[in-house]
């Protein structure tokens, strides 16, 4: 028996509702996947960049934390360079006191703790060149193990702050441009700053004990 016009009318009202509905699931999970993908690599560009900034930190940390050490084994004998081992302890006292968190560091933070980073490596180096003066401390095993550690975390710290741009760059990169900026701003991901290399810093503060 022949359908009747509109039967085969709706049937094709149907049919195309029925491909419609197949194209718009398709771009609809298509989008979906694309949404969960761009979030996903932002996430890991930024969990990345937390670790990155915090080794940084804790390469910091532990060359503050040898500058004690350092003052005790050189004190006895540098009797008259008391400017000298003040400045470092008074360095290394303003560097400790900043309360950073690398998940959340401002550019505030940053600017901050790089001022005070300055300030130590600076004292840092005018003590080390000192401690050449004294002949007494080159035959000093504590003093030139103190030497070596101070030296290794000199390097641990330039590589860990090439390490923190170049995650920090990536990350950037991650929430730009004309898509990502959409999840990036629907989600609250925000561009952070990068630490700034002091060019006097990238060589190692070094003392020959010889």
């Amino acid at each position: 028996m022949a359908m009747k016009k509109w039967q085969v009318g709706c049937l094709w009202v149907l049919g195309v509702c029925a491909a419609l509905t197949l194209v718009g699931g398709g771009i609809a999970w298509k989008a979906g996947t694309w949404w969960t993908s761009t979030y996903d690599n932002i996430v890991v560009k930024q969990q990345s960049k937390n670790e990155t900034r915090a080794n940084y930190h804790a390469a910091l940390q532990r060359r503050w934390n040898l500058v004690p050490n350092l003052v005790a084994a050189v004190k006895g004998s540098m009797k008259f360079e008391k400017e000298t081992l003040t400045a470092i302890i008074e360095a290394r006292a303003k560097a400790t006191s900043i309360t950073i968190d690398p998940k959340n560091m401002s550019a505030d933070d940053m600017k901050n703790l790089q001022v005070a980073e300055k300030e130590f490596s600076g004292a840092l180096s005018r003590l080390l060149v000192t401690v050449e003066k004294y002949p007494e401390l080159k035959s000093s095993e504590r003093v030139a193990d103190l030497m070596v550690q101070l030296e290794g975390s000199e390097n641990q710290i330039n590589t860990a702050l090439v390490r923190d741009n170049a995650a920090a760059g990536a990350y950037n990169a991650s929430i730009k441009g004309f898509m990502p900026s959409f999840v990036a701003d629907h989600y609250g991901f925000e561009e952070v700053s990068f630490f700034e290399s002091d060019k006097e810093a990238k060589v190692a503060p070094t003392v020959s004990l010889e």
